[in-house]
């Protein structure tokens, strides 16, 4: 599974060779970590106790979640899909 493309055009304040870094590191990014990134640019830390490396979670079609979720697991640009799992 690969995304669209899009383009993405990053400019870090001073140009920052340590988050020019962390964005050229990101492989196809999810919206979780483009998050991650942003909120590190504006100098907060994201903890997360419950995130585990590469686990990523796709919501149905609500929002909320009332519809399940697909687990995916992410290496680099590999992208695994999981079962459905029902909402609970």
């Amino acid at each position: 599974m690969l995304g669209a493309g899009v383009p993405l055009f990053f400019s870090p304040p001073h140009g920052e060779a340590a988050q020019l870094e962390a964005a050229r590191r990101l492989i196809n990014p999810t919206h979780y970590e483009m998050g991650k990134l942003i909120a590190g640019l504006l100098g907060y830390r994201v903890d997360n106790p419950n995130e585990r490396a590469g686990a990523y979670y796709l919501n149905g079609t609500d929002l909320s979640g009332s519809e399940g979720y697909l687990p995916v697991n992410k290496a680099g640009a590999r992208w695994e899909l999981g079962a459905l799992a029902a909402a609970r």
